[in-house]
């Protein structure tokens, strides 16, 4: 039986409303591959990112455009020269992905030549707000491991001593975000840690720095700075 692909638009509902640095949103749009092939299928998603210029629309219209190839069996190598980095390209390997571990029997981590996986520890996002806001949401779920908090406002301090108030034992992330003015923007730019600092008692497991998106990780627990 010939391969087929099938994409979807999905949108699905976020409790509450998620808020960073750049907006809110109410809901996760995904676009959603299904490849069928000899009675196996392979499940791959995406979630567009406006920050790098797609949309819904561009990245189903990109997976469309590769249908082609895609049904007329191109491999996961072939796949990285024929579509650009991007969304669309990472829901078409995961489900070939998906499709190439069901045909054979064994797990995407078997075929890697890795250990099964295991359980991680994933950090829960407490979204921009008020602080007495943030608050309650740190306190509703104050018993996480760990907590990634939204900060880039003119006030973070603010913020982040109302979390951790409420949240006394969790382990934290500052997530800097990628829009920020003024003082906030310099402070991103030039001293990454220097909220941490100003923070007595807090300790920060990491702290996600917007220019090479990445987490710059500390051990250090921040000192009062009077």
């Amino acid at each position: 039986m010939p391969r087929t692909l099938d994409i979807q638009m999905n949108s699905f509902p976020i409790a509450g409303t998620f808020t960073i640095s750049r907006g809110a949103k109410t809901e996760a749009e995904v676009i959603t591959c299904m490849l069928a092939e000899n009675g196996a299928q392979g499940l791959g998603e995406c979630v567009p990112y406006r920050r790098y210029g797609e949309t819904m629309e561009s990245v189903f219209a990109q997976i469309e455009a590769a249908r082609p190839l895609v049904e007329a069996g191109i491999s996961r190598r072939d796949l990285l020269s024929a579509m650009p980095p991007g969304a669309a390209r990472n829901a078409v390997d995961c489900a070939l992905w998906d499709l190439e571990a069901k045909q054979t029997g064994q797990t995407v981590a078997a075929r890697l030549g890795l250990d099964a996986p295991k359980p991680l520890t994933t950090a829960y996002t407490i979204s921009l707000g008020e602080p007495e806001v943030m608050a309650a949401q740190a306190r509703e779920h104050a018993g996480r491991a760990l907590l990634k908090v939204k900060v880039g406002t003119g006030d973070d301090e603010s913020r982040i001593r109302a979390v951790r108030a409420a949240a006394p034992d969790a382990a934290i992330i500052l997530d800097l975000g990628a829009k920020a003015d003024g003082d906030v923007a310099r402070r991103q730019h030039d001293v990454p840690f220097v909220l941490v600092f100003r923070i007595d008692r807090f300790l920060v497991h990491a702290v996600r720095h917007p220019r090479n998106r990445s987490l710059h990780r500390t051990s250090q627990k921040a000192r009062p700075s009077g």
